[in-house]
């Protein structure tokens, strides 16, 4: 445990001290050094009430190591060509930001995933801990788990899901599922994209019974489940960075700056 003289390190679901929309700490383990690093750098932030989206007053309050920016820029091409109308190319990009800044591919190497797939396939751990880790890893770009990969209809085996085009192309049917899952709703377009952004984590659970639908309602939905608003968040810092730095094109018909009212309201 971090710092185990201060209190809040108790909480183990306290994401940066309960700051969440000014600092980020991806690991859980230093949200003193990211507060000290985000101070020492100009570390972004979201800020007070004067965010906006289209106007660049938004300053993204992502991590110091941006390595899934990297993987977004070396793959704009597949990116953008697997982009529909059901998602967005932006929301693709930033889920492969997103995951892609996985502890797990320090610089974009994938030794430590190749060594987690290799333990994996010579020994079957019953704890449940190992066996995430090691027999049902998630691997590339996009943090795709074999097991889903294979719901998805990829026949391959856990090796081929470190090659970037395949898991992007897992990724944008994850995604698409997802869309389908929430077209069951009748939701606007913003609310509609707040859960497809969740859903780069969870798939389409975001709609089950023990998420949106037992809330039936997405500000409830994002002040009851933290998983969900933690996801949004990082996927709207992504969002925010690859418009402003990056070049992507915002959705149509989405409002972010609703969204940040939003989460606003859900880290309250």
């Amino acid at each position: 445990m971090p710092s185990p003289g201060n209190p809040q390190m108790l909480n183990r679901y306290a994401y940066v001290l309960d700051s969440p929309l000014r600092y980020n700490d991806p690991s859980g383990h230093c949200p003193v050094c990211i507060i000290i690093g985000a101070f020492l750098l100009g570390g972004a932030t979201l800020g007070g009430s004067t965010a906006t989206f289209p106007e660049g007053a938004y300053t993204p309050s992502l991590p110091i190591y941006r390595q899934g920016a990297v993987e977004v820029r070396q793959n704009r091409a597949t990116i953008e060509a697997l982009a529909t109308d059901h998602v967005p190319a932006i929301l693709l990009a930033a889920a492969i930001a997103n995951q892609g800044n996985s502890w797990q591919r320090p610089i974009g190497l994938d030794w430590g995933e190749r060594i987690q797939i290799a333990i994996g396939e010579h020994h079957q751990f019953k704890d449940p801990r190992l066996a995430g880790l090691f027999n049902h890893p998630s691997v590339g770009v996009g943090q795709i788990m074999p097991g889903e990969a294979r719901e998805l209809g990829y026949e391959g085996d856990t090796w081929g899901l470190l090659d970037d085009r395949t898991s992007i192309i897992l990724m944008a049917a994850k995604l698409e599922e997802t869309a389908d899952a929430i077209s069951e709703f009748s939701l606007g377009t913003t609310e509609s994209f707040i859960l497809l952004a969740i859903g780069n984590n969870i798939g389409k659970t975001v709609t089950g019974d023990k998420r949106f639908r037992a809330y039936g309602d997405v500000t409830a939905f994002l002040k009851g489940d933290r998983e969900a608003r933690t996801q949004l968040l990082k996927m709207m810092n992504w969002i925010g960075y690859l418009h402003a730095r990056e070049g992507w094109s915002l959705p149509k018909g989405v409002d972010t700056n609703h969204i940040w009212q939003l989460l606003r309201i859900a880290f309250d």
